[in-house]
């Protein structure tokens, strides 16, 4: 009986936008329930039999974890016993009319999917507050997420990665793309070291493994989930000419995506493609930026950084401050950059000579970003 009213349920919103009743979820509630489970007081959705999904709540953390995403907030933690695993649905097929609730038994909020986030680090965003933790489902009883407090939500796509591996792992090119106003997708910044090196600014992305973007997310998507040391086949428009490339993927914590730690940037001339005897270079007047760029910014910011960039103190009044940084807390990535030592982050912060970075930071465990504006 169940099974013939969800779907007489689904059958009749596939036809229209109505909205859904209290009841039309309670069905999938009870479908489901079984799939949402409590570890050390935390909500976690099940899925696989053995694997479970717990977002993070305040300072609460499991006793027990496999591993934590600090770009989800998200920590893995196993069961020693088979529990019921939920069959996740696809939040990308589903449109702005599409009603999506938050599962609680004659108390289920519903609206629908906002928008959903552009790259790692942005969760997908409802177009209601609930806050509280719950199965994210579609009055058809898919499982669209995890919402985790107030308009956010981690969508199903996201969860099919985490539980691929025991290890935090994002595909990365070392590139960055922006979307042009006439809806073509380039390249707006690469790494000279890093494994989408041979790609160029403006360069027109044409396709990725035989896949035309629709958006910047699923550009951006195809490359974060791709599998460790996978080959993906890139085109592009340059200059009139299209050009594929077969760039491996790297991860997204590989310190600064480097192939080569050594490589030295050299320039046009060093390559002595022509005799250039008789053709000497016109000399530039170049003003050369401060040694310590990088730390005089963290220090005008308000930052001191021990070597193991710990932050060893921060200024009273200071933007630092006002931004929630605090005296212990370490810094672990900006813009999703490894470092080992100070010097690596100064140079960083002198080249990169950006209006706004993004610190992860660790305290007793607890990971989170925090924007810098320059």
């Amino acid at each position: 009986m169940k099974k013939l009213l969800l779907l007489i349920v689904c059958i009749s919103l596939s036809f229209g936008e109505a909205r859904p009743t209290q009841d039309d979820f309670n069905v999938c509630y009870e479908k489901l329930k079984d799939s949402g489970v409590y570890i050390d007081g935390m909500f976690g959705l099940v899925i696989k039999p053995n694997l479970i999904a717990v977002p993070r709540t305040g300072e609460k953390a499991p006793k027990e974890y496999l591993k934590f995403d600090p770009y989800l907030q998200l920590y893995l933690v196993s069961s020693d016993t088979a529990l019921a695993p939920v069959k996740l649905g696809n939040e990308r097929e589903l449109d702005k009319s599409n009603w999506v609730g938050i599962l609680e038994h004659n108390n289920t909020q519903m609206g629908h999917i906002k928008e959903l986030g552009e790259n790692l680090g942005i969760l997908d965003t409802l177009s209601f507050e609930a806050n509280k933790t719950g199965i994210l489902s579609a009055p058809c009883c898919g499982v669209m997420g995890i919402s985790v407090g107030k308009d956010k939500f981690i969508g199903s796509r996201y969860l099919e990665h985490f539980v691929k591996s025991s290890e935090v792992f994002y595909g990365d090119i070392g590139v960055k793309f922006d979307k042009t106003k006439d809806d073509k997708f380039i390249v707006s910044e690469v790494n000279p070291f890093g494994k989408g090196k041979m790609l160029l600014k403006d360069d027109e992305i044409l396709s990725i493994n035989d896949i035309k973007p629709k958006s910047l997310r699923e550009l951006n998507e195809i490359i974060l989930f791709s599998d460790k040391d996978s080959i993906i086949k890139v085109e592009v428009l340059r200059d009139g000419e299209k050009i594929k490339f077969d760039i491996k993927i790297s991860a997204q914590n590989e310190e600064n995506n480097k192939e080569d730690t050594n490589q030295t940037l050299i320039s046009m001339f060093d390559l002595n493609l022509e005799k250039q005897q008789d053709k000497q270079p016109p000399k530039k007047t170049v003003t050369p930026k401060p040694k310590n760029v990088g730390l005089e910014f963290l220090n005008k910011y308000g930052l001191i950084l021990n070597s193991n960039l710990t932050i060893r103190s921060v200024r009273a009044d200071s933007m630092a401050q006002k931004d929630g940084f605090k005296r212990g807390d370490k810094i672990v990535q900006i813009d999703r950059q490894n470092f080992k030592n100070l010097s690596a982050v100064n140079d960083f912060i002198a080249k990169a000579d950006r209006n706004m970075y993004y610190f992860l930071v660790s305290r007793n465990d607890f990971y989170f970003f925090i924007r810098v504006k320059r």
